[in-house]
């Protein structure tokens, strides 16, 4: 009985680590696609590595045991009623955040010319502070 409860931790302890595997290789794919002309590539290579890993520790037959057992449950239906629920919030939340920001822009806008016609803006530099 001691053999099972210790499998169990290393069951759940094998779902965290491939749960963080997935935040990390995608976490390092974003920063890969922001700054892909500076220092992408090592990032595109750790992310790929991170979810190629996690997509082998996925599909080991303890992991594929536990997930065939899941499947059986009422537990896809729960998960789908979840996400669909998150997923019709960030769409309200990005409805109100363009409206709101719309709201708050001044009228004196409209009038102006358009960017084309006044040219390229310069941004102004910051003094550089002194650091000692």
């Amino acid at each position: 009985m001691l053999f099972q409860g210790w499998h169990t931790v290393a069951v759940i302890a094998n779902f965290v680590f491939i749960a963080i595997l997935v935040a990390n290789g995608l976490q390092f794919f974003a920063h890969y696609h922001r700054d892909r002309y500076r220092r992408g590539l090592p990032q595109l290579l750790a992310s790929l590595g991170m979810l190629a890993l996690a997509g082998a520790l996925l599909i080991t037959p303890v992991t594929a045991d536990v997930i065939a057992v899941l499947a059986r449950t009422r537990a896809a239906p729960v998960l789908l009623a979840i996400s669909i629920a998150l997923l019709l919030g960030c769409i309200a939340v990005f409805g109100v955040q363009t409206s709101w920001k719309a709201s708050q822009e001044p009228e004196s806008q409209a009038n102006e010319e358009p960017a084309q016609a006044r040219g390229p803006e310069r941004r102004s530099r910051s003094p550089r502070r002194y650091r000692g």
